[in-house]
């Protein structure tokens, strides 16, 4: 009988390891996961408009409003350049994307000034665009923001 009561306590604080060691494990999958939400998070809001829009009916011949109208001649396209980071895209694909559009001198320096601004996992994929003479600073909240 005391063999059997043995193996019972044996068994039981086995199990207690186990468990507890699961336990670990299952916390630092969620944690791991949380972070990477982070990095590789697909923007839903990207394809929303900024300005809210009012559905205009068939029925209705009035002409639209046009006084905050921008016209595009008014803003020359030479001073923007228009990129697409893709949306799995890393700190370093994204300091490669701009290297070559010329936005940054140096994909290294892109990704030391995103994690001192601790923007590295916040940084979003999508079509920008950038004014070609912005800072490192200017260019990374850009990225961050939309």
């Amino acid at each position: 009988m005391d063999s059997f009561w043995e193996r019972l306590k044996d068994i039981l604080y086995d199990g207690t390891d186990y468990i507890i060691m699961l336990v670990v494990v299952l916390i630092m999958i969620l944690i791991i996961n949380w972070r990477l939400d982070g990095l590789f998070h697909k923007n839903s809001a990207q394809t929303k408009p900024d300005k809210q829009v009012e559905d205009v009916s068939k029925d209705n011949d009035e002409p639209e409003p046009t006084e905050n109208v921008v016209n595009e001649e008014d803003i020359p396209e030479e001073e923007f350049i228009k990129i697409d980071i893709p949306h799995d895209a890393l700190p370093g694909k994204i300091g490669e994307i701009l290297v070559e559009y010329g936005l940054v001198e140096d994909k290294q320096e892109f990704i030391d000034k995103t994690v001192e601004m601790q923007a590295d996992t916040k940084l979003r994929s999508g079509e920008f665009e950038i004014p070609k003479d912005s800072t490192m600073e200017e260019i990374i909240n850009i990225l961050v923001k939309k």
